[in-house]
């Protein structure tokens, strides 16, 4: 994760970061997401409200693990997972693509605040 973060300059645009290998667990567990959300609130040094948090996947163990750590979810059809395991899954929202989240009345009001 290092060395992709330093090629793509991502410290520039994030403070935390969560890989697989920081939790003794995986998704769909959702203690990764929790684990984030702990590094989130140290950092900024202010509460973290989980009705404001989205977890953005393309596969069921995404829209799982969001669930399971008690946040929303957004599913990419645009990924690996199929239409129909994102479905069964039971995401907050389902998008074709990255984009269309700005449809999304949450993010429609970030934009107009």
């Amino acid at each position: 994760l290092g060395a992709f973060r330093k090629r793509l300059n991502l410290d520039d645009f994030f403070s935390v970061y969560i890989s697989r290998d920081d939790t003794p667990v995986r998704k769909p567990h959702g203690h990764p997401v929790i684990v984030a959300l702990k590094q989130i609130k140290q950092f900024l040094k202010v509460p973290i409200d989980k009705n404001r948090v989205y977890l953005i996947g393309d596969l069921p163990t995404d829209i799982e693990c969001a669930i399971n750590a008690g946040v929303k979810s957004i599913a990419l059809l645009s990924g690996h997972g199929t239409k129909t395991g994102l479905e069964t899954a039971n995401p907050s929202f389902i998008l074709r693509e990255i984009k269309d989240i700005l449809e999304l009345a949450p993010f429609k009001k970030l934009l107009l605040d």
